[in-house]
């Protein structure tokens, strides 16, 4: 683990940054997605974490039986959301490939 993470400070990608800083970069990009799915989930009536093709109830209904539960905020775009959405994975992809590059280059530090 120690020789990883050793490794992973030094090599870079072709952009200049570390692997260490690419990785947490795509953990951002990854946890900035999520948000983003949840919203937009959560504004269509579903649960955190269903996906858009699993049938829901109504919007209505979810609300009443969360006891009034959470409302989607007036002025959020769903266009906008989900453009969002998308940069965010296309930016994650685009990352990742990077650091696969960088990964499959690179040399093990030694002990």
């Amino acid at each position: 683990m120690v020789r990883i993470n050793r490794t992973n400070s030094r090599v870079q990608t072709a952009d200049g940054l570390t692997l260490t800083e690419a990785l947490a970069e795509r953990d951002r990009l990854r946890k900035r997605r999520q948000i983003l799915e949840n919203i937009a989930n959560a504004s269509a009536g579903r649960p955190p974490g269903v996906p858009e093709r699993v049938p829901v109830m109504p919007p209505a209904m979810m609300a009443a039986r969360m006891g009034g539960g959470a409302r989607l905020a007036p002025g959020l775009d769903p266009a906008r959301l989900h453009q969002a959405i998308e940069e965010t994975a296309a930016a994650y992809r685009r990352l990742d490939a990077r650091i696969q590059a960088a990964g499959w280059t690179a040399e093990l530090d030694e002990d």
